[in-house]
């Protein structure tokens, strides 16, 4: 609990050898959260902060957010699971406006809803380190994937983003696929299968021309991870001109195949072109 943070933190502040501290499931709420970041005001050393399910709240968020302006060391922080609101995600995402050396934050399993996620989408526009983003588990609906949608479309950094478990409708997936077709960056997309491509025998002759107009626009592997759920075919096919456009010269294109469960065939012809 915080009781026992306080002793680590003091020792901590002076430092200079450990790289990582894992911290998860321990009880720390507001008052642990602020000895944390009152020692990363000082510390030069730690890489890695790991606060697993713990239940710091938007206060301890901002606590924590208040000392990463300046902490130039921090590269990963894992806050999944600790009750953070839309309060606490305001201030991550203006903290990210100006942060360049967190390359990785995992949210996941919390409460933020559409007014928190803007201000992270909005510090997409304008962060250059981040790469690993996790959001799975909020109450990110809709509204939310539209801020998302907007904010990839200006980031060339994030490489991976977790959105599965939230309010996304099948309207939502067109929306954040239609802002990923402008995104050079993301390689790995956790979602529910509302994102994974499933497509009808009449689908052929679309698939064929979409290969033949985006292969050659993106020339990048895009590796999707699933959540397994159930949604209508719409919400799935719109997803299939991002996949295909980050597809490129595949050489692990049979992982796509163990994806795309229900029409492999329909890939055959891509998977030739590109492992010559």
């Amino acid at each position: 609990g915080d009781e026992g943070v306080r002793p680590l933190a003091d020792a901590l502040r002076s430092n200079t050898v450990l790289k990582s501290l894992c911290l998860y499931q321990n009880n720390i709420d507001t008052d642990g959260a602020r000895e944390i970041a009152e020692m990363l005001r000082s510390n030069a050393s730690l890489k890695s902060l790991d606060l697993w399910h713990n239940n710091i709240g938007d206060a301890g968020m901002k606590a924590l957010v208040a000392v990463l302006y300046t902490n130039t060391c921090l590269k990963s922080i894992n806050l999944h699971g600790n009750d953070i609101g839309d309060e606490g995600a305001r201030a991550v995402g203006q903290m990210l406006c100006s942060n360049n050396c967190l390359e990785s934050i995992d949210l996941g399993m919390n409460r933020i809803g559409h007014e928190g996620v803007r201000e992270l989408a909005d510090a997409l526009r304008f962060n250059s380190s981040l790469e690993d983003l996790v959001l799975e588990e909020n109450k990110i609906g809709d509204n939310g994937v539209k801020f998302l949608a907007d904010g990839m479309r200006f980031n060339s950094t994030l490489g991976r983003l977790a959105l599965n478990d939230n309010q996304i409708s099948t309207e939502g997936a067109r929306i954040l696929a239609k802002g990923l077709r402008f995104n050079t960056s993301l390689v790995s997309l956790k979602a529910d299968d509302k994102y994974l491509l499933f497509l009808d025998s009449d689908d052929e002759e679309q698939v064929d021309t979409m290969i033949d107009q985006l292969i050659e626009r993106n020339r990048k592997e895009m590796e999707l991870m699933k959540s397994w759920a159930t949604i209508d075919p719409a919400g799935s096919k719109a997803f299939c001109p991002v996949i295909l456009s980050k597809a490129g010269k595949l050489c692990n294109m049979r992982a796509m195949y163990r994806l795309v469960l229900k029409r492999p065939d329909l890939f055959e012809g891509l998977v030739s072109r590109n492992s010559s």
